[in-house]
This record gives structure tokens, C-alpha cells and sequence, in this order.
């Protein structure tokens, strides 16, 4: 069938204080951190692709199958693929679902949050508002007798609050969508807003520069860059990361080919064509672009270095 790529969210740069504007027109649910996947199931097959619909879930996860096989009918669905642990039900992301290794799964459940309807047999809902989209959601979901298949919630008021419980129990946010706004493939709209504690954001590595005292033999900070206006430019210098990591990609960048790319960074001691794609976290982006107080989180190989695109 023809590749669907799921719908991505804006950055919002408001904090929970802020949030109340938003309510009436909006809805709101939790963002989550795990693997984002397009579920469709025809008949009995069910197939669970990845958001660069390179990877099929469905075969690594047969109990989460088994409940989508118990929906009515044929239907397509968005949403995330998530892991909790056994005892305590704690939300935790252990690297992209498609590499987990079956003994670093063990002490979780993976089950599939779903928080879109696009189509229900002949009926194609992307062209349906957010609300009526979410809510038909639930009836669907709520009518079959799955455990590792849920909606989210759905919070209409106080968004403040909903933003703060979540932050406080380890979470990284919420997702604010527009009561009457469509789905749009492949698309970033303004009516799709996450909201953060802080601000991350996906970059590809280009380089790294010198390091100083106990990092001389090492690097001082990684360079990284996005997409920007359809060419590749440099947008922080990233550290935070610890001393084993740092470690890992210093081996890994110095055993790249350096950069065909034009593009000249000053002070880099190695330049590489983008490639490895990593998660940043920062407090703000100034008017320039550039990041302020960058610092990495994670590697994303769920990721391709083309989807790093400046927002």
C-alpha cells in the first residue's frame, strides 16, 4: 500500500502559565516518548510502520497485534509505541522498538497508545476536526477488549495544571490540538502544538572541535546542524554528555570519511557529511536560529538526518 507519514507537531514556545489561552479551542493530550508508528489493519493482517515507514512493528510485537485483530472492521490508526514497567507502570524509553533486544525488554510491557483515527473501513477521517477525530477514537477503542492497545485521554480545561502534573511525575509534556482542525500527512501545521519543559529538538552531527584539559584527547563539544531552508546549516555546539558517551562518539566520528559537503565550521577539528542523528535539548532558540545552552539527551536511529529540519 502507499506510505502514510504521520502528521508531526509544532514547538510551542509558551510555558504552563501561558496555556489558558488555548483552552475552548483546543484539546490536549500527553506527549509521549516512545516509537511513532501508523498501524493498518486490513482483514487479519496488521502491519504497524514506523514513521519513515521503513520498519513493520507488527512481527516484534504479536501481543499488541492480537489486540488490534479484535477491532471491528478494517481501520488505520496513529500512535506510539511505548514502553512500561512491569511493577510500577513507569513510562521508559529503552532506544528505538524495532533494535530492542528481546532480554532488554523483559522487565516491560510495550503496549501501542493510539492517538489518531485516520480511516475506519470506507470512512476516511483525516479530513474530520481533531475532536471528532479523538472522540470516535475512544468509542472504538473503548469497545474492544484490548490491554496493551489504549487511547489517550482527552483534557479539555485547565490546561496549566494538566501541563504541571505531567511534568512533575517525569514527563516531557503535552500536545495541543485545534478542536476543528484536520490530519495532514507528512506535514508540520500550526494547529499540531507540543509543549515542553524545555525545548529539544533532532539535529544531525557534522562535526566536533577541539577539546581542553580533561577532554584534550578527546572533543570539546559536538557541532551540529538542520535543515534550513532546504540547505544544510550548523545550529549549536552541543556537550552534556557524559564521559562514556562522549567516548562512544569520538570513535564513531573520527572512523567517518570527512565532509564532502562546502559547508566550513570554524575551529572543527573533523567535519562529516550528516549522518548520525541525535535528540538536543536547549532553553530557547534566539532570532538566529542557534540553540541557547544546548545539551545532548539522546541518539536517534528511529530518525533520519532529512527529517532535521529547522522549524
Amino acid at each position: 500500500m502507499k506510505p502514510i507519514f504521520p502528521q508531526l507537531a509544532q514547538t510551542a514556545p509558551v510555558k504552563s502559565e501561558s496555556l489558558k489561552k488555548y483552552e475552548g479551542g483546543y484539546i490536549a493530550q500527553e506527549k509521549l516518548d516512545g516509537t511513532r508508528c501508523v498501524t493498518v489493519k486490513i482483514g487479519d493482517t496488521v502491519i504497524m510502520m514506523t514513521r519513515t515507514w521503513k520498519n513493520d512493528m507488527a512481527p516484534l510485537y504479536p501481543e499488541i497485534v492480537s489486540d488490534i485483530r479484535k477491532i471491528h472492521g478494517d481501520i488505520i490508526l496513529d500512535g506510539e509505541l511505548m514502553f512500561y514497567t512491569k511493577d510500577t507502570h513507569t513510562p521508559k524509553f529503552i532506544g528505538s522498538a524495532h533494535s530492542v533486544l528481546p532480554e532488554t525488554r523483559m522487565p516491560y510491557d510495550a503496549y501501542y497508545m493510539v492517538y489518531d483515527l485516520l480511516q475506519v473501513g470506507d470512512k476516511d477521517y483525516r479530513n474530520l476536526g481533531n475532536a471528532t477525530r479523538l472522540y470516535d477514537l475512544h468509542e472504538v477503542v473503548s469497545r474492544t477488549n484490548a490491554k496493551f492497545v489504549r487511547d489517550l485521554p482527552i483534557i479539555t480545561a485547565a490546561f496549566g495544571t494538566f501541563f504541571d502534573d505531567i511534568i512533575a511525575k517525569g514527563g516531557e509534556g503535552i500536545i495541543l490540538k485545534d478542536r476543528l482542525a484536520p490530519y495532514k500527512e507528512d506535514a508540520r501545521p500550526t494547529y499540531w502544538l507540543k509543549v515542553k519543559k524545555e525545548e529539544t529538538h533532532d539535529c544531525f552531527i557534522l562535526g566536533i572541535d577541539k577539546g581542553n584539559g580533561k577532554y584534550s584527547g578527546l572533543f570539546g563539544a559536538l557541532i551540529v546542524g538542520q535543515i534550513v531552508g532546504g540547505k544544510v546549516e550548523m545550529v549549536a555546539k552541543v556537550s552534556g554528555m557524559t564521559d562514556e558517551i562522549r567516548l562512544q562518539l569520538y570513535r564513531a566520528i573520527m572512523g567517518l570519511p570527512d565532509a564532502k559537503t562546502p559547508l566550513k565550521i570554524k575551529d572543527a577539528i573533523k567535519q562529516v557529511d550528516p549522518n548520525m542523528v541525535i535528540e538536543v535539548e536547549c532553553m530557547e532558540r534566539l532570532k538566529s536560529g542557534f540553540m541557547r545552552h544546548p545539551r545532548f539527551l539522546r541518539f536517534r536511529d528511529d530518525k533520519t538526518w532529512q527529517q532535521c529540519i529547522m522549524e
